[in-house]
């Protein structure tokens, strides 16, 4: 403030930071809203959020689903449940895995519903690799329909999340 030579200086970084900040401000309250399951159904939802991602990252993600009608099959609570375990673990592969791809794979196998996310990453000891808040919630979510959480990856050889939850629709 009193320093007349730095005053401009320490204004054009200062101004520089406030933009940071509220640049990342708005990137997580973007990953935090909860998308309008009325509006979108679940496989919209994930294809918005990867397009958005795919544009402003350098992983590269895709999304397939098989055997599933979402609207007809899940719930909203469900839908957005997923759509939050997929969140999160994109948000994991962004920031911890150096990965160039990943894939969301969500089918039904038998009476199951099978969520698989992996990426080419650098892996982990899985047997040795402390859970973060992240996977946690994921694991958190999961138990609320009964389901399982299985990670599988190696240092060197990518990651794989797989979300097992047993399969029920909304339809008697």
């Amino acid at each position: 403030k009193t320093d007349k030579d730095k005053r401009d200086y320490c204004l054009e970084n200062s101004s520089e930071y406030l933009d940071n900040a509220i640049g990342e401000i708005r990137r997580i309250y973007k990953t935090l809203v909860i998308p309008d399951m009325r509006v979108n159904n679940l496989f919209d939802n994930i294809n918005n959020l990867l397009q958005e991602l795919n544009m402003t990252n350098t992983v590269q993600f895709k999304f397939y689903n098989e055997g599933i009608n979402a609207e007809k099959d899940l719930d909203k609570n469900i839908q957005i449940d997923i759509f939050r375990i997929v969140q999160e673990q994109m948000n994991n592969i962004i920031k911890h895995a150096d990965a160039t791809q990943a894939i969301i794979n969500l089918n039904r196998q038998n009476n199951e519903l099978i969520l698989a996310i992996s990426d080419d990453g650098k892996g982990a000891d899985a047997l040795t690799e402390k859970k973060g808040v992240g996977i946690i919630n994921i694991i958190s979510r999961a138990e609320l329909y009964n389901g399982t959480v299985v990670i599988a990856s190696r240092p060197g050889k990518g990651y794989t999340l797989k979300v097992v939850i047993p399969y029920f629709t909304t339809n008697p």
